[in-house]
């Protein structure tokens, strides 16, 4: 397939409305000028191309910060190998592999290559589907051959009705887009509010919004999403060990403040007393209160009255329950929890994590919300 021989002007290059990167890697000399007219044929395409010296010369960077600045902009990396070593070339393909985000690689057909150049392109035909050309205009079109692949047709189409910003557009952009996602969001922000474990629907994973093509219209809440879904990582990888510390601290505040109650019960029986409590205390999921002061009356009130229903029939003699000393025992047994919680550092951590999250997820879902007012009052 031939590509389009015609480029825009600078002008309207510029006002190209380009939603995927593709970051360009080879020897510098050996395809300066094939990196141009692949440059061309990718902004005809609205693929904004990021290489090193070109259209995005960068002020006072070496190649090195370069790539590692860009490389994690981009949704597709272009791997281009001939004849010459080049150590930035390989060193942009392993952080290429370390994003994991799409590789394509054209090797050129040759008769002799240098030693790293042929080790480089012996590690990519490991890992990725490679494919040969001959000339820059051979590449050039192989290269436009695979974009359009890229780009399915619902997306050329969007991108089309984008440029236009019709009702049509519009329409897609809220239904199939903004609306998912402000349930999704406000799924989590539930979840936060009622202190429950985070979790993503089937339809919500970063991965499926990252691909949807109306996930790049805009950048600024691109940019909302990303932190996010940062945040809720950091908030789930935090959960498990700050749920270890939470479950520790439970089992011992349970039996500093129980102790006395079952002293002459047989072990097993101990046990019996000692795991009521626990249970209820998992169950009632303390590890969200920062403090004990959070803790209102009604809700310490309300744990006390379900622990006594619980021990009642493991205590030997259950008429202690209604003893003013078992009942300070049972309150300073849950705020002794929450005294333990306050001063775990796993606990910390996830309940920070936790922090950054809500407060991400409400900024998404403000954005979303503005973005959906705004996409329901088309203005030609």
């Amino acid at each position: 397939m031939k590509v389009v021989e015609k480029i825009e002007s600078s002008a309207s290059v510029d006002a190209a409305e380009e939603w995927l990167r593709a970051f360009i890697s080879s020897e510098t000399d050996e395809f300066r000028e094939a990196r141009i007219k692949i440059a061309e044929t990718l902004r005809i395409r609205h693929v904004k191309p990021i290489y090193w010296k070109m259209l995005e010369k960068p002020s006072g960077l070496t190649p090195k910060e370069f790539y590692l600045q860009h490389l994690e902009t981009c949704q597709l990396y272009i791997g281009i190998f001939g004849e010459k070593d080049s150590p930035g070339t390989e060193d942009e393909y392993r952080e290429a592999v370390t994003t994991g985000f799409e590789r394509w690689v054209f090797i050129k057909e040759a008769n002799h290559r240098d030693q790293q150049i042929q080790h480089l392109i012996e590690l990519a035909e490991k890992e990725v589907v490679r494919e040969k050309f001959t000339t820059d205009e051979d590449l050039r079109n192989k290269i436009d051959e695979r974009i359009q692949n890229f780009l399915s047709q619902s997306t050329r189409e969007y991108l089309e009705l984008r440029k236009r910003r019709t009702h049509e557009f519009l329409t897609d952009y809220r239904t199939k887009f903004l609306e998912p996602l402000l349930q999704q969001v406000q799924l989590v922000r539930n979840q936060l509010r009622n202190g429950q474990d985070l979790h993503y629907s089937d339809y919500w994973t970063p991965d499926k919004i990252r691909n949807h093509p109306h996930f790049y219209v805009d950048p600024a809440l691109k940019e909302a999403l990303e932190n996010f879904f940062t945040a809720f990582n950091k908030c789930e990888l935090s959960t498990a060990a700050a749920r270890r510390a939470y479950e520790s601290n439970c089992k011992a505040s349970t039996q500093f403040h129980l102790v006395d109650y079952v002293k002459g019960m047989t072990p097993d029986a101990q046990n019996r007393a000692y795991q009521q409590m626990e249970t209820l205390l998992y169950q009632t999921d303390l590890m969200n209160c920062k403090d004990p002061n959070q803790l209102t009356d009604d809700m310490l009130s309300n744990i006390v009255e379900q622990a006594k229903g619980r021990l009642a029939p493991v205590l030997p003699d259950p008429n202690i329950l209604i003893t003013s000393m078992m009942h300070d025992s049972l309150r300073l047994l849950v705020k002794g929890v929450i005294e333990r919680d306050s001063k775990n550092n796993d606990i910390l951590t996830y309940l920070s994590a936790r922090t950054e999250l809500e407060r991400s997820a409400n900024r998404a879902h403000e954005m979303l919300w503005k973005r959906f007012v705004e996409s329901t009052g088309y203005q030609p």
